[in-house]
């Protein structure tokens, strides 16, 4: 049973010896009240004897058996009454006593929680300590490090200084490798150029442009002595064949080579020039050069400019790494409607 039942427990013990305490003063009052009127006859006689005509009522009688009663009424009560009030104040002093006794365990709890307080305060202290001395130590860690941190940022910025020179000197050199590279590629074409013979590519395309002009007429009118000058030409005379141009007899001189066997009995003259040539001849070619109006030039003008135009773009290695604006080809003094064709020597760069 905890404090609070057992201080409820006391509250109405009291309140019950309290209670008996009035009981007791009550038939206290009662055996007083009992021995006036057991005695008050002796007083109503004589009185009665003086006085009231009813002296035959026998008051004597009445009023010793009522005090009688009361006496007896109020001594039972007494006893009652002591023997309640002794009861209660057994159970207020046994219930004291628990009171007591409990107060006595909680205030040995209290001690005991107090004392195990006392030594885990204790326990924390030597943490706490050991935390503090640990701290100490970190922090004099930290002061090392931030030491060597200076002395690291100081380093870093040296290095810094000289990542930034070799960087410069990197880009320096990324530059110069670059040209070198760039230098190399250009050195690698023209080398590619000097080495790969000639020939025609995108042959379909080609031929797509020429046919719209079949029946045009042409002729060899030189090629060097080289086999990649002759190769050449007869990859571009298939063309012209399929494409259902009209090629003419050449009109070889001496010296001449018999580049197309029995198709050419005549031969092509052999020429020095350099590149790929084409020419036509018109009465009024003054006029045509300066106009440059290709539109309304000949028709075989217009068909050896389109040629023209597709052997720089198609042949390669190319004749020129620019693509230069259609203009007209070479137009000379003449009536001839046939266009000539020189197939030279490579040009070396």
């Amino acid at each position: 049973m905890d404090l609070s039942a057992l201080e409820s427990i006391s509250k109405a013990l009291e309140k019950s010896l309290d209670f008996w305490g009035l009981m007791l003063l009550l038939a206290t009052a009662l055996v007083v009240i009992g021995l006036v009127i057991e005695y008050w006859h002796d007083v109503q006689e004589f009185w009665v004897r003086l006085t009231w005509p009813m002296a035959s009522f026998p008051w004597d009688k009445f009023t010793a058996l009522a005090g009688g009663i009361l006496v007896t009424i109020g001594v039972a009560g007494e006893l009652l009454v002591t023997y309640k009030a002794s009861r209660v104040e057994t159970q207020l002093r046994e219930n004291s006593h628990k009171i007591e006794a409990l107060l006595t365990q909680e205030a040995g709890d209290a001690a005991h929680s107090a004392r195990i307080a006392h030594e885990e305060a204790d326990a924390v202290k030597g943490i706490a300590d050991e935390a503090r001395a640990d701290a100490k130590d970190a922090l004099a860690k930290a002061q090392a490090a931030q030491g060597e941190l200076a002395h690291a940022e100081t380093d870093a910025a040296k290095a810094q200084t000289v990542a930034s020179k070799a960087l410069g000197s990197a880009d320096k050199a990324e530059s110069h490798l670059a040209d070198a590279v760039k230098r190399a590629n250009e050195l690698t074409e023209q080398l590619k150029r000097l080495t790969t013979p000639r020939s025609l590519t995108s042959i379909p395309q080609v031929l797509a442009s020429l046919k719209p002009y079949k029946g045009t007429q042409y002729l060899w009118a030189g090629v060097c002595s080289d086999k990649e000058c002759t190769d050449l030409l007869k990859g571009i005379d298939a063309v012209l064949q399929r494409a259902e141009w009209k090629r003419l007899p050449s009109k070889g001189t001496f010296p001449s080579l018999l580049v197309l066997g029995n198709d050419d009995p005549g031969g092509i003259t052999v020429t020095l020039a350099v590149g790929i040539g084409i020419s036509v001849e018109a009465p009024n070619h003054s006029e045509l050069v300066a106009k440059q109006d290709i539109t309304h030039a000949p028709r075989h003008i217009q068909a050896a400019t389109v040629l023209s135009l597709d052997l720089a773009a198609n042949v390669y290695p190319p004749e020129q790494l620019d693509r230069t604006p259609a203009t007209l080809v070479n137009v000379d003094e003449g009536t001839s409607t046939a266009v000539r064709i020189t197939i030279g020597r490579k040009l070396v760069p």
